[in-house]
């Protein structure tokens, strides 16, 4: 956070929000087939990218709805990005049931790999701002009729 503040006023602040995740495979793990994402939270609607090793991505689906399976095709891939999440949903970043996701898989195995949240910084929320206002009013008034006495 970076914001300036006044002594005794009251500032509503949020963590950061996730507004997307990376999945990748862990090393000789299969790739992944499909995805399965979460139903009700925002509008439901997520974009889905293709991830390369340098981090590169490549739109595959726009405003793929929650509940629908999505097939990455007959080889798989060994990461994607699910973006497009609603800030507005809120998600913690560090709560591990915020976006439960359905992965299948191309091949038997173990599956060591990630699922990594992408943040956004949350901002003050606008009744900060409105208490800030508030608060230099008050201040004001005070200095105003201090002078007239």
């Amino acid at each position: 956070f970076n914001f300036s503040v006044a002594a005794g006023q009251t500032y509503f602040i949020d963590p950061a929000v996730a507004v997307g995740y990376d999945y990748r495979i862990g090393a000789g793990n299969p790739d992944f087939k499909s995805v399965l994402l979460p139903t009700g939270i925002g509008d439901g609607k997520y974009d889905i990218f293709g991830l390369s090793t340098t981090g590169q991505t490549t739109l595959l689906a726009h405003d793929w709805l929650g509940g629908a399976v999505f097939d990455f095709g007959t080889l798989g891939v060994d990461a994607f990005r699910i973006g497009g999440i609603d800030e507005s949903a809120g998600l913690d970043p560090s709560n591990v049931t915020a976006f439960v996701t359905g992965l299948t898989f191309e091949n038997d195995g173990v599956f060591t790999g990630t699922q990594t949240p992408l943040t956004v910084d949350a901002v003050p929320e606008p009744e900060t701002y409105a208490l800030l206002l508030a608060g230099f009013a008050m201040i004001g008034a005070v200095v105003r009729r201090r002078r007239r006495l």
